[in-house]
C-alpha cells in the first residue's frame, strides 16, 4: 500500500493525479501531454505568506478555476477523453 508521505515525496504531482484519476501512474505521460504555453500562464497576485500552504494552493486553484472553462463541462465526453 502508497501512503500518503510517500506518494507526496516519491512521485510528481501529475504522477497523484493519474493515480487518481485513472488507478495508474504511468498514464501521467499520456494525461498532462499538453503544456500551457507561457503566455497562457496564470498570473497569481501576491498570496500572503503566511497563510497555510493548503490555503495559499486553494486560493490559486480559485484564481485559475477562472481561466479553465473545460473543467465545467461535466457531460461523458469531456470526462472521458480526460481518463
Amino acid at each position: 500500500m502508497v501512503t500518503p508521505p510517500r506518494l507526496a515525496m516519491s512521485y510528481t504531482v501529475e504522477q497523484v493525479a493519474a493515480l487518481f484519476w485513472t488507478g495508474d501512474f504511468s498514464q501521467a505521460e499520456r494525461l498532462f501531454a499538453n503544456h500551457v504555453p507561457p503566455s497562457r500562464s496564470l498570473e497569481v497576485p501576491d498570496i500572503p505568506p503566511k497563510l497555510p500552504i493548503p490555503q495559499q494552493l486553494n486560493l490559486a486553484l480559485t484564481l485559475a478555476s477562472a481561466e479553465d472553462l473545460a473543467a465545467y463541462d461535466l457531460s461523458q465526453k469531456p470526462l472521458r477523453s480526460r481518463c
